[in-house]
């Protein structure tokens, strides 16, 4: 068997169990038994494990890569952002094999040289795409545009349509990202959607004026008006009589 055939199916096994079983449930010996093969004759191509998952990683990621080296060396702006979110995901079907494997065995890889390219690789991903000099909300839309990308096929796993129709729908969404972060559009709140015909915040309510105190009438010219008019002198001193008297029964 030649020997480039026989190393291109170890990896090609080894990609298929490390994504069904996870990394850290497969061995070479499993390998060389899916493969009908000795361990040895897998041992002759690689000596580890960890070197097939190297080589692969070159080989997925490779589309990703010079997209992001191809963005590093552009001017930039909205322009060189939208260009390379769209040959970003053009990247990512290719790569999305070995990206699951990624995602799903982080906790394990974390420590292995391909965890560190990884690690590496998002993070100037994330450079090219964040603006550093926008407010927090547009660097938030512009970093989520590439998240949306790389999340769609999970996130939509259990929804209606193809998996190149969630991909597009993922696009659009990112690309409405990027143009809104650099806009410096902001989404409208329900509350302050609402037309009050006021320049004031919505939870704030309009200062009261304060009253005119010249505009009012005097207290005490509001209390005669309420009680009626000015008992006469004559009427004044036979209550006071018929109050001592009711005195005097009490007594």
């Amino acid at each position: 068997m030649a020997r480039g055939f026989t190393r291109r199916r170890i990896k090609q096994t080894a990609l298929k169990l490390f994504r069904d079983q996870g990394y850290d449930k497969t061995s070479l010996r499993e390998i060389a038994e899916h493969l009908a093969v000795t361990k040895a004759a897998v041992y002759y191509h690689f000596k580890t494990k960890e070197g097939i998952l190297a080589e692969l990683f070159d080989e997925h990621l490779e589309p990703v890569q010079d997209v992001i080296a191809w963005a590093e060396g552009q001017l930039p702006g909205l322009s060189t952002r939208q260009e390379a979110l769209r040959r970003y995901e053009a990247a990512l079907s290719h790569a999305a094999p070995l990206l699951a494997i990624l995602q799903e065995n982080h906790g394990v890889l974390r420590d292995l040289a391909v965890g560190a390219a990884y690690r590496d690789l998002w993070t100037r991903a994330l450079a090219l795409f964040r603006d550093p000099e926008a407010d927090l909300a547009g660097q938030l839309r512009s970093v989520t545009a590439l998240v949306a990308v790389h999340a769609a096929p999970r996130a939509l796993e259990d929804a209606k349509g193809s998996v190149e129709d969630k991909r597009r729908a993922a696009l659009v969404v990112g690309l409405d990202l990027l143009t809104s972060a650099d806009s410096g559009d902001r989404p409208t709140s329900p509350a302050t959607s609402m037309d009050t015909g006021s320049s004031d915040p919505p939870h704030r309510s309009a200062p009261v004026p304060a009253l005119e105190m010249r505009d009012a009438p005097p207290r005490r010219a509001q209390e005669r008006r309420s009680v009626g008019p000015e008992p006469t002198k004559g009427l004044q001193r036979a209550r006071c009589r018929e109050a001592a008297v009711a005195r005097a029964e009490v007594c």
